[in-house]
């Protein structure tokens, strides 16, 4: 049997300027566009060949983003960095034997939980989620081996899920140019339903740059799902909880040419749907640092793809981390900066933040719904620009607009939207045409950014069915 699908999503999007370094250096307020397309075909020739399988799955998209960027702009990992091209996203092949095992080997996209450690970036992830707009994600070439043993059996294990797997990394959001990574991978999964659920994740992972440097880390990855309906009621509470151990060579100082890794992050998702009425409350932590020169390395970095709001982590924070490395390279400055400084742009990920994001939304009619929310975000540990904190801040830390932090809020962004869904009856798909907008009130972590920051969003989306509305 042959399975064909097809997901493709354009957004335009609207950023007020906003100061980006200590130099007053501002961000472009001009519009930008994106447009993901994604294909796969799937393959699975059922038990033809006595009690085994073949399985064939391919995949891409093809990605366009025009953005007009400032003169002379320049930095790590920006948030208006121009891309085209088409990325292939699975291509592998592989053995079932009946239903109790499985083998895979080829590229694939990888994705556990919420996705804060490992995200696969697929466009549908829009049809469920409000204030998001995916990018292509964690992709691997990798050799995995799936056992589900007491599948189809009255045991109480008949949903254990156990896989363990190889990996050389294709890509993900902490891979930069000239970087390779391979991981092996171990996961144990029991299920009672398909949206109820408990699992472990295991990752070790190596990482070397093509000057020696490396990173070596370990890490635990806990996460659960669970799913409950009673009439018009219904609710689900997801979580996942990562803990990341190990060493790295990457970003010596002086002081410290290897450092320890200690990091952890949670995030918590709880959704309660009332007839027409939809609430949705999101809650994460994610470890900072308040050293760069001690001797350990503990502010943790979600997957991009995990968002919280327009504005603060995707384009302002984004932005500033971006340019801390050009910053710290000015001539004029004595000394050398550190190495590695470009690790420290953070791609649109959301670090070093304790958040809330509570959001609720009502379905006006079967097609139409309105809804909106505010991200609440604090930093656990000061925001520190490398060059002003050695140099004006003598040490103590210092933003990334040469200012010393008031309070460890980063601050409010208030955020309204509405969707139309059109979703044909006689067909799989359903499209989905959004228009967002968010205002960021900067909190005293920001402290030299005074004025408000607005963005407005424009998407429309084609996808597979999703149970959300």
């Amino acid at each position: 049997m042959i399975k064909a699908q097809v997901a493709a999503l354009t957004a335009g999007q609207l950023t007020g300027a906003f100061a980006a370094d200590a130099y007053g250096t501002k961000t472009n307020a001009d519009p930008e566009v994106v447009a993901r397309v994604r294909a796969a075909v799937a393959f699975d020739s059922g038990h033809h060949l006595g009690r085994l399988a073949a399985l064939i799955q391919l995949g891409g998209e093809f990605n366009v983003f025009h953005p007009t960027r400032p003169v002379a702009w320049k930095g790590d990992r920006l948030p208006d960095a121009a891309a085209a091209g088409f990325i292939p996203t699975e291509g592998w092949a592989g053995w079932q034997w009946t239903d109790k095992a499985q083998i895979r080997a080829g590229l694939m996209q990888s994705h556990w939980g919420l996705g804060l450690l490992a995200n696969d970036g697929r466009p549908e992830q829009y049809g469920d989620n409000w204030f998001v707009q995916p990018k292509i994600g964690d992709r691997v070439v990798r050799g995995a081996v799936v056992l589900t043993p007491f599948r189809g059996s009255e045991s109480a294990l008949a949903g254990l899920v156990v896989s363990a797997a190889v990996d050389h990394v294709a890509d993900d959001d902490i891979l930069l140019t000239g970087d390779t990574a391979e991981q092996v991978i171990g996961a144990v999964k029991l299920h009672s339903a398909v949206d109820r659920w408990v699992g472990v994740y295991y990752a070790g992972r190596q990482q070397r740059t093509g000057a020696g440097r490396e990173l070596a880390v370990h890490a635990i990855d806990l996460a659960g799902d669970f799913a409950w309906t009673s009439g018009d009621l219904g609710l689900r509470l997801q979580g996942e909880a990562v803990m990341i151990v190990g060493s790295t060579t990457l970003g010596p100082s002086p002081e410290y040419n290897e450092h320890k890794v200690l990091q952890g992050g949670a995030v918590a998702r709880l959704t309660a749907q009332l007839a027409d009425l939809r609430g949705q409350f999101d809650a994460a932590w994610l470890s900072g640092d308040t050293s760069l020169d001690d001797d350990t390395v503990s502010n943790f970095r979600a997957d991009p793809n995990l968002q919280f709001g327009l504005i603060l982590f995707p384009r302002l924070l984004a932005a500033q981390s971006g340019r801390a490395k050009v910053s710290a390279s000015d001539p004029n400055l004595v000394g050398v900066p550190n190495l590695d400084l470009d690790r420290l742009a953070t791609g649109g990920a959301a670090t070093s933040a304790i958040l809330a994001f509570p959001k609720i939304g009502w379905r006006f009619c079967e097609c139409l719904q309105v809804y909106g929310g505010a991200v609440l975000a604090f930093a656990p540990a000061p925001l520190q620009d490398p060059r002003a904190s050695k140099t004006v801040g003598g040490g103590a830390a210092v933003n990334y607009v040469g200012k010393t932090p008031e309070g460890t809020t980063l601050g409010t962004e208030l955020a309204l939207g509405a969707r139309y869904r059109w979703r044909p009856p006689t067909m799989g798909y359903e499209l989905v045409a959004g228009i967002e907008g968010a205002l960021l009130l900067q909190g005293g972590a920001l402290a030299g950014m005074a004025e408000p920051i607005a963005a407005g969003r424009l998407t429309l989306a084609l996808a597979p069915k999703t149970t959300n509305f």
